[in-house]
């Protein structure tokens, strides 16, 4: 599948006196990671090995801070 140019942002950044570029991803307009992450149910998260973005943690961490 291709992605058309609407569908990421290109984020400019240099290495070694040399520019890079880095596409970022955008779905609806946000970032595919901060869109995962909001939308994301425990279950994606836990298969994933991504357990400190499970909302039980969140919340266990919001109440003892």
């Amino acid at each position: 599948m291709r992605l058309r140019k609407s569908e990421f942002k290109k984020e400019t950044y240099f290495v070694g006196g040399k520019m890079k570029f880095r596409r970022i991803y955008v779905i609806d307009g946000i970032p595919a990671d901060e869109f995962y992450e909001k939308n994301a149910s425990d279950l994606d998260f836990y298969l994933n090995g991504e357990y400190e973005l499970m909302s039980s943690e969140r919340d266990f961490n919001e109440h003892n801070t």
